[in-house]
């Protein structure tokens, strides 16, 4: 399926590409790279993030401590909106359970946890309606 990229970026005439990896079997490492090559030969910008929450405004993962930089305004308005989640925590010290989240940038697996976490529990950042506060949620055992 990787393969097909260019062929769509030259009938669309795409300036920016990402392909996520949340599955090696999808797209793995080799292949990933091959695919940046072909785009870069075409002036495209690729962006392979491993996972797609990893990508941020200036990079993503590739793999565990290694990130790789880009430079594209398409990609980094993306990011801004729906790369690397933003969550401040709040904890009871005394307890050690979470008692709120904040969320300043949403991510899928964000909205998964708020639909299991007991009664929303989980607050949006700028202007957002707050959600009822949940059960606080042990951190370790």
């Amino acid at each position: 399926m990787a393969e097909l990229i260019p062929d769509v970026v030259k009938v669309t005439g795409a300036s920016a590409v990402i392909a996520a990896v949340d599955n090696e079997a999808w797209l793995p490492r080799g292949l990933a790279r091959q695919l940046r090559g072909w785009l870069e030969r075409m002036g495209v910008v690729c962006a392979t993030p491993k996972p797609l929450c990893s990508l941020t405004e200036t990079d993503y993962g590739m793999a565990r401590r290694q990130r790789m930089p880009y430079e594209d305004s398409l990609i980094s308005e993306f990011a801004r909106y729906f790369g690397q989640p933003d969550l401040r925590l709040s904890v009871d010290a005394s307890s050690k359970t979470i008692t709120g989240v904040e969320v300043a940038r949403d991510a899928v697996w964000v909205r998964a946890f708020r639909r299991r976490t007991p009664g929303g529990g989980i607050r949006r950042r700028r202007g957002a309606a707050s959600e009822p506060a949940a059960p606080p949620l042990p951190l370790s055992g």
